[in-house]
């Protein structure tokens, strides 16, 4: 995403669930807005972090003012298994501190981004698409599009621009 449209994304998502009542909706849209920000903060991909697993981050202080995030992306749950094991080191480690606060399931072995019905299970991949619409119809980000529709995998390929751009990494 250019600049302006996750700037446009991140103003939207940061008051998206304010004004909604439903404790099952309200905990969906703040998984999902957080769920969106580990993406174009870690370059993880959308199976990847679904599937991600407490014991597998770590959060340690960083040169800026949020912490920085390390995530061990084992083979299994990569989409490029035959690689082995890999580390995504990210910025804003304070989403992840975020979402312990109100997930239900924030033991090692427990998916960080858990069910709402069923805290020993991940997200449901409808929960996730059904939001993104949603996001992208409510947001604006849209008018910012060139060429392909933005998805998930649009977050990871920002994290990616923004590493080469503004984090001085070759």
């Amino acid at each position: 995403l250019p600049v302006e449209a996750y700037r446009c994304l991140w103003k939207y998502l940061n008051k998206w669930d304010k004004s909604v009542k439903d404790k099952k909706e309200k905990y969906h849209r703040k998984l999902v807005r957080d769920f969106i920000f580990v993406l174009a903060n870690t370059g993880l991909r959308l199976g990847e972090a679904r599937q991600l697993k407490w014991n597998l981050v770590s959060i340690t202080k960083g040169k800026n003012k949020y912490p920085n995030v390390k995530i061990v992306v084992p083979p299994e749950i990569s989409k490029v298994k035959h690689k082995g094991e890999r580390t995504a080191i990210g910025l804003r480690g304070d989403i992840l501190d975020r979402i312990k606060r109100y997930s239900p399931a924030t033991k090692p072995r427990d998916f960080v981004f858990p069910d709402y019905d069923n805290p020993k299970e991940l997200i449901k991949r409808d929960v996730l698409y059904d939001l993104w619409k949603v996001i992208k119809e409510e947001s604006g980000i849209d008018k910012y599009e060139v060429g392909l529709p933005y998805t998930y995998y649009s977050l990871r390929d920002t994290f990616a621009t923004y590493r080469l751009n503004f984090g001085n990494v070759d």
